[in-house]
């Protein structure tokens, strides 16, 4: 999605949203992202096991209020 982003505004294009306002998004840092999927490496217990890393503080879309 970003690099898609980012093509459209390089070439003088806004970047296209399909959703109805209603989203809410959870925002990390990268450093977060990356000690979790290190932790989540280091870890028998996980095998296999989808794991889903976030911050849990959900942001509403802007475009919404």
């Amino acid at each position: 999605m970003i690099a898609i982003f980012c093509t459209r505004l390089l070439n003088d294009l806004p970047p296209v949203l399909y959703e109805d306002g209603e989203q809410t998004r959870d925002f990390s840092f990268v450093e977060d992202i990356a000690r979790a999927n290190l932790l989540a490496a280091e870890t028998d217990k996980l095998d296999g096991l989808p794991v889903n890393i976030g911050s849990g503080t959900r942001h509403a879309d802007s475009r919404s209020r």
